[in-house]
């Protein structure tokens, strides 16, 4: 009896320890899956390309690159991770962030900044990105900038800042692949004028009304969806003007830009051209709709032939809005 006692005893401590190795082999397997959890992050910008006449500038170039990568549920910051090593012209840069520790299926955010030297955060809260933490994502997220982009600080233009933000969805043991598609924080302007009228001359007074607001946001409140314009509380806007004199030669185009924050009409008119000495141009597009809105990462593109028509110049214009993060665009002959 005793000894059968002893059989169904050890019997018992056997089991026991079977039950007890089965936890702790299915946690180690668990652990070993969350150790392979893994995301390759492609950041996408535009590339520096020559598309026509129009060249991108070196200060709309991606320059430096911020990652932060959060818990969606609680803004747990993952990674935080900063890069200024980035070839001239690149048109992506690609991180590869291992060891994510996800039990099943989980969401994080991702906010990704290029350029951000030129950013000004005061009055948002944020001290440092370097430093930025988990309290401080949500500020980040509606941040509302103001700095003037069309500066010059000791004779340079500033680099336009490019953001993007995406919640990715994440399985554990997943190896994940992802892009964000960077876009600026401010729509572009550009008037190019080439001379046919055989003499350098010069254009004044060159303007587009209540087009220009004095503020944005620093990630589009829309989302990753380019729609509607969204306009910050008590933005004003006033008019754009191009330098007091521009002087147009005959051996090659002369180009002005600007950069605006995102903008949209309070009235249902389109924007208007306007330059001294010439009829004002309402920007209205081929099916006649205005134009009353322009939205960051969009550019608007104006190209004016100045061809001579008896004892006056005539301006032949052209113009359109394209999509300035896309690389490939199309522009209008001068011809």
């Amino acid at each position: 009896m005793k000894i059968k006692t002893l059989k169904k005893y050890a019997g018992g401590m056997a089991l026991l320890t079977l039950l007890g190795l089965l936890p702790a082999s299915c946690i180690k397997d668990d652990t070993a899956a969350v150790k392979e959890t893994t995301l390759t992050l492609t950041v996408a910008t535009r590339a520096g390309e020559t598309v026509g006449n129009n060249e991108m500038d070196a200060n709309e170039q991606m320059k430096t690159l911020r990652v932060i990568v959060a818990r969606s549920s609680n803004n747990e910051i993952l990674y935080n991770e900063y890069r200024d090593e980035i070839d001239d012209n690149a048109s992506q840069y690609v991180f590869n962030f291992g060891e994510l520790t996800i039990e099943e299926s989980e969401e994080f955010d991702f906010y990704a900044i290029a350029n951000e030297n030129s950013l000004d955060l005061r009055g948002s809260g944020i001290t440092s990105l370097e430093e930025v933490t988990n309290t401080d994502l949500t500020a980040l997220k509606n941040c509302i900038i103001n700095r003037d982009y069309n500066e010059i600080v000791e004779g340079n233009p500033l680099q336009i800042p490019q953001t993007a933000f995406k919640t990715i969805p994440v399985g554990a043991g997943e190896k994940k692949t992802a892009t964000i598609q960077l876009e600026f924080v401010v729509a572009k302007i550009s008037v190019t004028f080439t001379n046919q009228t055989g003499n350098s001359l010069y254009i004044d007074g060159l303007s587009i009304e209540d087009i220009k607001p004095d503020r944005g946001f620093l990630f589009d409140p829309n989302g990753a969806e380019i729609s509607t314009v969204v306009m910050p509380e008590n933005t004003t806007c006033t008019a754009v003007n191009g330098s007091e004199r521009i002087w147009v030669g005959t051996n090659q185009p002369t180009t002005v830009k600007a950069y605006i924050y995102p903008t949209v009409k309070d009235d249902q008119n389109a924007f208007v051209l306007k330059a001294n000495g010439y009829e004002d141009l309402e920007l209205n597009r081929e099916d006649g709709s205005h134009l009353t809105s322009l939205d960051r990462g969009e550019w608007l593109r104006i190209n004016i032939t100045l061809i001579p028509k008896v004892t006056e110049v005539y301006p032949d214009i052209e113009w359109e809005v394209v999509d300035w993060s896309s690389s490939e665009v199309e522009v209008p002959s001068f011809e």
